[in-house]
């Protein structure tokens, strides 16, 4: 009987340990689910790579976007822009946007909001930095071509996790949107609104009026008004 009782309690103690054993082997995993990156973005945006009717004053507004699941959308082309974008690209403020990331982040499909300083320039390189975990592995960012009538370019839901496995780095070219709500046909036309709104396009323009086709230069696929490199750093 009491070779039983002692086998009794060897057996209860082994489950003890396995048991903690394996608590500190899941919390090592949510360790290693989450990820910090670098991001650098370098315009391209000058008087001689898009000269139709380049503006002296030519600059990005700050960079605003969050991370997110993937059922969230910032922006998409085809889908009309939420009243957040539509302000950023039009007016490069970010308080109806930043509210509408809250809200996301509130509800859980997102987690950490994104806002920079103003870019000052048309070819100016910023960075900095995002957090990025497995539920919300992905990121969307806008900022606005500005001045300009409503247009923007930005990231809209780039994987950093993928097949399990956090991204090293990525070089991504960034092409220009129209959000669909202003009429405007160059960068410095005067606000002509979009009633009703239209859904978001990649620019196309009159070459007339500016150099784009299909969000790139009308001549040049090749050329874009601006680029993002990601390094993971953590």
């Amino acid at each position: 009987m009491k070779n039983l009782k002692f086998l009794f309690l060897v057996l209860l103690v082994s489950i003890f340990i396995g048991c903690g054993h394996s608590s500190s082997s899941s919390k090592d995993t949510v360790q290693k689910s989450e990820a910090k990156y670098k991001v650098i973005f370098k315009g391209n945006w000058t008087d001689s790579t898009f000269a139709k009717n380049f503006p002296s004053n030519a600059h990005f507004s700050p960079i605003v976007g969050v991370s997110h699941d993937s059922s969230t959308r910032i922006f998409k082309v085809g889908d009309k822009a939420t009243a957040g974008v539509i302000e950023v690209s039009q007016t490069g403020k970010t308080d109806i946007i930043s509210n509408e990331i809250s809200a996301l982040i509130s509800d859980g499909s997102a987690d950490i909001k994104i806002l920079t300083e103003v870019i000052s320039s048309g070819n100016k390189e910023l960075a900095f930095t995002i957090s990025v975990n497995s539920s919300h592995p992905y990121i969307s960012l806008v900022t606005m071509l500005a001045p300009s009538p409503d247009w923007f370019i930005g990231i809209n839901s780039l994987n950093l996790l993928e097949n399990g496995k956090w991204l090293n780095s990525k070089s991504i070219n960034l092409k220009v949107y129209d959000a669909g709500s202003d009429s405007g046909l160059k960068f410095t036309s005067s606000d002509l609104s979009t009633n009703p709104k239209e859904n978001i396009t990649t620019l196309t323009t009159n070459s007339v009026d500016a150099d784009f086709k299909e969000g790139v230069h009308k001549d040049d696929s090749n050329r874009f008004i601006a680029s993002i490199n990601i390094i993971k750093i953590n």
